[in-house]
């Protein structure tokens, strides 16, 4: 049993409550259901990309997708197994049995899966938007032989894999995490579920929970980043341009039967790759519809060949052979197939009706402008977090994000991210955890002068 002990927080009681209440967290890898499904989003304007995730939301609403980091519940006697699984019941873990994220017990082969090595160790990595004073950890994985194609988790699934005392989080690009060593047993075959629990040391008991999805292979990257070089030329590797391996996942459905409903002729069909962590696109093509290939039969084959071809450095469209250890298209079942790619993107395919993809440019108040698009306003670059609303200025909605290299006056009508850097009072500061609107540098305490 490990000891666990409460420290304090730095800051003072006022903001320590605050500090309390966005101290929030997620499992980034392997990717978290919930975490795949905030950062995919599409909730506001269905289908979802991921079928999964779309099937979540039908069961629970939009909730999870808005407050991915929050997936949690108060156990008192946290200390005790039993009482954690009573006050979380089999069938409700990925869930927390927490009610406005029960969608992501939902039971799918669509849960996006990360590609992992068995016998390898891995950096597991939770970020948070504030680190907790006082907390243990959990990590547990299914038993082999478990489905989430067609099983509910349950606990008699789950083994312990591994567990911490209390941690300190590191700084990232985007804010702070934590990292444990993670390895996969050996012998494992089919997919999986990685368990990460969260456990604070308070009087309330509040532990966040999180499930991701993961498929055993031995293409996988190995502990160090790097990618098996073994296996067919199809095999989807995880390069990027500078020749960095990272680890490829399964980003979900490539379509869906929703889309055969909506697709027309004079639409077009757009399909993107984004990076997670700032919504650059790193695919951005689109492809017309017409009287000649408006059957999903068609245009599905056509866009997923384009792909495939002119894009398969950063991804492949298709149904991975474990025994032949590729990923192959199957135009004969096209929702059989899906999508592959590094597992800090997320992949969207927007149907656009009867227009032509939003031009680069300047933003345009009368235009909706879908997550990732990137528009120039009063001298700066801004991307869009999610789908905009046509108005939404940036600069005054938090949707637009500012992507204008250099460091830039603080706003105090923003939230901003950990990592962000700005300017006040004559100094540059930069948030150690999120920063809400108003939280001015230099007076909360997540604001460190740099």
């Amino acid at each position: 049993m490990l000891k666990h002990k409460l420290s304090l927080l730095a800051c003072s009681t006022a903001l320590i409550v605050s500090s309390q209440v966005m101290a929030h967290g997620w499992t980034e890898f392997p990717a978290s259901r919930a975490y795949i499904c905030g950062k995919q989003g599409g909730h506001w304007n269905p289908p979802v990309p991921n079928a999964a995730c779309q099937a979540a939301l039908d069961a629970s609403g939009e909730h999870l997708f808005d407050n991915f980091n929050g997936v949690s519940h108060n156990v008192e006697d946290y200390e005790n197994q039993e009482a954690v699984e009573a006050a979380i019941p089999d069938g409700t873990i990925a869930g927390a049995n927490n009610p406005p994220f029960a969608g992501l017990n939902v039971v799918s082969e669509h849960w996006q899966k990360t590609l992992m090595k068995p016998g390898e160790t891995y950096k597991l990595e939770f970020a948070t938007t504030a680190a907790h004073a006082g907390h243990f950890w959990k990590i547990y994985i299914s038993k082999p032989g478990f489905d989430s194609a067609s099983e509910q988790i349950s606990w008699d699934d789950l083994e312990l894999l591994t567990e911490y005392d209390e941690i300190e989080p590191e700084k990232t690009d985007d804010g702070k995490a934590y990292f444990m060593d993670v390895t996969i047993p050996e012998g494992r075959e089919g997919t999986g579920v990685i368990l990460v629990r969260w456990q604070r040391i308070d009087s309330a008991g509040e532990g966040f929970y999180n499930v991701s999805d993961i498929a055993f292979s031995e293409d996988a990257m190995d502990g160090n980043g790097d990618v098996d070089e073994g296996g067919s030329d199809d095999n989807v590797d995880g390069g990027d341009d500078s020749g960095e391996k990272v680890a490829v996942g399964d980003l979900g459905a490539f379509v869906n039967p929703s889309h055969a409903k909506v697709v027309e002729a004079g639409d077009t069909v757009r399909f993107r790759l984004l990076k997670t962590n700032d919504g650059s696109a790193v695919i951005d093509y689109s492809m017309p519809i017409t009287q000649n290939n408006q059957d999903i039969s068609q245009w599905a084959v056509e866009l997923g060949d384009d792909i495939n071809l002119h894009y398969d450095q950063q991804v492949d469209v298709g149904v991975l052979n474990e025994v032949e250890r590729s990923i192959n298209f199957d135009p004969a079942n096209i929702y059989k197939n899906r999508v592959w790619a590094p597992v800090d993107t997320m992949y969207t395919l927007d149907i656009i009706e009867g227009q032509d993809p939003v031009p680069a440019g300047h933003w345009d108040p009368a235009v909706q402008y879908a997550q990732g698009s990137q528009v120039e306003h009063n001298g700066f670059s801004w991307v869009a977090q999610w789908y905009q609303n046509p108005g939404e200025e940036p600069g005054v909605a938090d949707v637009w994000k500012n992507v204008t290299p250099g460091i830039h006056p603080w706003n105090s009508g923003l939230p901003y991210e950990g990592g962000s850097q700005v300017s006040h009072g004559g100094k540059n500061w930069e948030a150690a955890w999120y920063a809400e609107p108003g939280q001015e540098p230099g007076v909360a305490c997540m604001w460190e002068e740099i």
